[in-house]
């Protein structure tokens, strides 16, 4: 396993190097859409099947009352959701990847820039809810690679366009989507 990594962040520290941190911050934007779209279509699919995924819910006990209201989900749905969940997840991992790629470059390229923006960025807890005191540091930070983890606003930003609102709601039916995708 950790030739295969050694393999793709080498060929990603490649690609790094020709496209550089604007190349990475347009792919990076690119993957965020993939996402975007992908947790559009999610909430879709539950607000489609909220009805059933609510009766899932009360009923998971109550094995008859449970089978029944199974089989009112749309398989086409559930199975597009499988689709989008994998789509996201695969678009997510690379975007970590190529982070992580990108990290290791500009460590190589601009050690002192690196250094000093890691040194900054290291300064103050993560900033989770946005403060506008860190916010150049935190995208300094992130486009030489660092991991910023809770603090990466461009996530949240796509993230917050996709789901489209707050009705929590029906985010909420989310585990009993997922649970009944591997039964039906």
């Amino acid at each position: 396993f950790k030739a295969e990594r050694f393999a793709e962040i080498t060929e990603l520290r490649a690609l790094c190097n020709l496209v550089g941190p604007y190349g990475i911050k347009l792919l990076d934007r690119e993957l965020l859409r993939i996402v975007q779209a992908s947790v559009s279509s999610l909430k879709e699919t539950l607000v489609n099947n909220r009805a059933t995924l609510d009766e899932l819910s009360k009923c998971f006990l109550k094995e008859q009352q449970f089978n029944d209201a199974l089989k009112k989900l749309r398989v086409p749905d559930v199975d597009a959701f499988d689709g989008r969940l994998l789509q996201m997840g695969n678009a997510l991992s690379f975007r970590q990847l190529l982070h992580e790629a990108l990290r290791l470059t500009t460590d190589d390229r601009i050690p002192y820039i690196f250094s000093a923006v890691s040194a900054a960025f290291s300064q103050y807890p993560r900033n989770t809810f946005s403060s506008t005191d860190c916010l150049a540091v935190d995208c300094l930070a992130k486009e030489l690679g660092l991991e910023v983890t809770s603090a990466d606003h461009a996530l949240k930003a796509y993230m917050q366009r996709g789901m489209g609102g707050g009705d929590t709601a029906v985010w909420n039916l989310l585990p009993a989507l997922c649970s009944a995708s591997f039964l039906v």
